[in-house]
């Protein structure tokens, strides 16, 4: 069927991606720096000028297209610009045969045979779906060849991101925001243990005062973002150090740490000493613990 262009809903094309974890042998190990990923070389090799790291090939057969270049950054901080629309958060049930279904809590799409129904965990009374948040930036500082997007798994960021994007939107004249993304470490007591995890979280190097008088306007934003020093990495990966004061449970692709260290919570083949499942995430090992 011809394309209705008079209804086409346009996007810019996905550049690259953000990511804050990076596959092993056993488990996804969180990291506390940002992790970039893009087929495009000349991009990655920029965005380690900026924030330290070696970029270098990188390959999954998951991934669209399935060679590519990454870098680990040294820096727990990305500086973004927001263009309009550029959130979204879903419930969604992933398998390994892909996404089941999506929806919003009400209505709800199943994938393969796009028909709308109303919310199936509502219906059957289990909370199968879980939040997956996207967002899609612009990153200054390499050439533009479209967007990069950030993909959160879990319930903190769905909380708090919609309210600081709309924040930024009413403290500023311009329609793109100028801000940056921080993974902090964040820590809430389950059943008598600590659990330790991490969480994109928007910061401003702006006050209130000064974005009101046009201090986050884009044209006002420096291209190439300074690099960090290693000691300003140190004190930024103390400062953000913070508890959860919410009982609300953590999501299961949420990555946790115990003792600054990561969990491995996932295997092919677990030990005989602990109690595991099958895991529901297609992408990750075939046992979590249960």
């Amino acid at each position: 069927m011809p394309l209705k262009l008079n209804t086409l809903e346009t996007r810019p094309p996905e550049h690259g991606r953000l990511r804050y974890g990076v596959k092993t042998a056993n488990a996804m190990r969180v990291l506390t720096t940002w992790r970039v990923t893009s087929p495009d070389q000349d991009a990655i090799e920029r965005l380690a000028g900026l924030y330290g790291g070696e970029p270098r090939p990188w390959s999954d057969p998951m991934a669209s297209p399935e060679h590519q270049f990454e870098v680990i950054t040294t820096s727990p901080k990305v500086a973004v610009w927001l263009p309009p629309n550029a959130y979204e958060v879903q419930n969604e049930l992933w398998t390994r045969a892909g996404c089941e279904r999506r929806c919003d809590g009400e209505a709800c799409t199943l994938v393969q045979t796009k028909a709308q129904v109303p919310c199936v965990c509502d219906a059957q009374g289990r909370d199968e779906c879980k939040p997956v948040s996207r967002l899609n930036v612009i990153l200054p500082g390499v050439p533009f060849g479209g967007l990069w997007r950030l993909e959160v798994k879990g319930k903190n960021f769905a909380y708090e991101a919609p309210g600081m994007i709309a924040a930024a939107r009413q403290l500023q004249e311009a329609g793109i925001a100028r801000l940056n993304i921080l993974l902090t470490k964040r820590q809430k007591r389950i059943g008598g243990r600590v659990s330790k995890y991490v969480v994109p979280q928007f910061v401003f190097d702006s006050t209130p005062q000064e974005m009101l008088d046009g201090a986050a306007l884009v044209s006002r934003m420096e291209i190439a973002p300074p690099r960090a020093s290693q000691l300003e990495l140190t004190a930024a990966a103390e400062d953000v150090w913070q508890p959860v004061l919410d009982d609300d449970e953590i999501a299961e692709a949420e990555i946790v740490y115990e003792d600054d260290e990561p969990l491995v919570n996932g295997w092919d083949a677990p030990p005989a000493d602990v109690a595991v499942r099958r895991n529901p995430d297609p992408n990750g090992p075939k046992w979590i613990r249960a």
